[in-house]
């Protein structure tokens, strides 16, 4: 019952159609409408962040999420990483 009322709630919000099968469609585009639905996004500021916090943002990644850094993807220097805060700031 209870994943019925998450289906029903979700299809209310955001309809499926056929839009689904048409060309172009990109999921990923679709998955964040509609999360942005449910949970709006907001900028570090909307969450009452403000500018100089970003340096200790910054600096609590580099020295705190080891792993998250020796697994990233691309290596991230201390510049990369504030420019990520700074863009979602």
């Amino acid at each position: 019952k209870k994943n019925n009322n998450i289906k029903i709630y979700v299809q209310s919000i955001y309809p499926v159609n056929s839009s689904l099968n048409k060309e172009g469609f990109n999921v990923f585009d679709e998955i964040e409408n509609l999360l942005y639905k449910i949970l709006p996004k907001k900028t570090l500021q909307g969450y009452g962040a403000k500018e100089e916090d970003l340096d200790i943002f910054t600096d609590n990644v580099i020295t705190k999420q080891g792993r998250l850094m020796g697994n990233a993807y691309i290596p991230l220097d201390r510049d990369t990483i504030y420019n990520i805060y700074k863009s979602l700031y």
